[in-house]
């Protein structure tokens, strides 16, 4: 009687300890649920700040660009009024020096 006792009270103590085992599993398993979740999270994050900051480089780029061609416009501009200016002052040293001619020639005659 007292033998079938102990076994009892060992079946019973092998049951706690496979119970504490089973939790102990169930515990560390949803610990590394929970971990995979926050890594997962932060990548996620992670990825949205890459896109972002990607973005951003591209808007910077964009703004570039449009400057680079508003500096070359301008600069096209700049071109044609110096040659329209210097094509004024052509004209201008011609009639000067075709007024001179007629003037001498009218005090030539």
């Amino acid at each position: 009687f007292n033998h079938n006792s102990n076994t009892t009270n060992e079946n019973k103590q092998r049951n706690l300890n496979k119970k504490d085992d089973d939790l102990s599993l169930r515990l560390v398993a949803k610990l590394d649920e929970q971990k995979r979740d926050q890594e997962f999270l932060e990548w996620g994050e992670e990825l949205e700040e890459k896109s972002i900051i990607d973005e951003q480089a591209k808007i910077m780029r964009q703004i570039e660009l449009e400057k680079e061609e508003a500096d070359r416009k301008k600069q096209e501009e700049e071109r044609i009024n110096a040659q329209k200016l210097a094509k004024k002052k052509q004209k201008k040293e011609k009639k000067r020096k075709d007024a001179e001619r007629r003037k001498r020639e009218a005090e030539a005659e």
